[in-house]
């Protein structure tokens, strides 16, 4: 799926890594402008794509995906999973 409809998106970070972000919730599709029509997209947490059966690590919940690939980075890894 495209990432308009499910907003996932991948980060390459500074040292390599190749991290995966998927917003989780209801999801949202259509409402208006350029900025939002990109940025829109979410899933339902059963359809989510990260999990530790198709190879994933350090899977985590965070406000800001963003921080909490920067908190791995620098080794730093909440003690629940949430940033």
């Amino acid at each position: 799926m495209l990432k308009k409809e499910t907003g996932r998106f991948y980060v390459r970070s500074k040292s390599g890594r190749l991290y995966l972000v998927e917003p989780i919730g209801s999801p949202r599709t259509g409402f208006g402008s350029s900025l939002t029509s990109f940025c829109n997209g979410s899933i339902m947490e059963e359809e989510s794509a990260i999990k530790p059966e198709n190879g994933f690590i350090n899977i985590g919940y965070a406000q800001n995906p963003l921080d909490y690939i920067d908190a791995l980075e620098r080794g730093q890894r909440p003690k629940d999973g949430k940033y």
